[in-house]
C-alpha cells in the first residue's frame, strides 16, 4: 500500500498523464483489497471487501460530480468550458 500512496502522489502531480493512474490501480486498490481480506476476521471479509469497493465507487462519484460543478459554473458564468465536451476539438490551450 505505500507503494500505492506514493503513486498516488506523483499522479495527482503529474494529472495529465494516464500510465501513473493505471499503476495507481494496480498498487493501491489491488494492496488494499487483500489488506482488508487479510486483516477481517472471517466473518466479515467480504464486509471489509465491500466497505473497500464503496470507498472507490464514492470516489469516483465526488470526482463525478466535481467535474459537472465545473461545467455548470463556467457555462452559467458565460466563461469557455473549463472542460471541453469534445477534447479533439476544443483545446484548452487556444482559449
Amino acid at each position: 500500500m505505500g507503494i500505492g500512496l506514493v503513486i498516488a502522489i506523483i499522479t495527482m502531480i503529474a494529472a495529465g498523464i494516464h500510465a501513473f493512474t493505471g499503476a495507481l490501480v494496480v498498487f493501491m486498490y489491488l494492496e488494499q483489497l487483500e489488506f482488508f481480506y487479510a486483516q477481517a476476521p472471517n466473518g466479515l471479509k467480504s464486509f471489509g471487501n465491500a466497505l473497500c469497493m464503496t470507498s472507490i465507487s464514492l470516489e469516483n462519484y465526488v470526482s463525478s460530480l466535481l467535474v459537472t460543478m465545473v461545467t455548470k459554473i463556467s457555462i452559467e458564468d458565460h466563461m469557455s468550458r473549463s472542460i471541453p465536451g469534445n477534447l479533439n476539438k476544443d483545446h484548452l490551450d487556444k482559449h
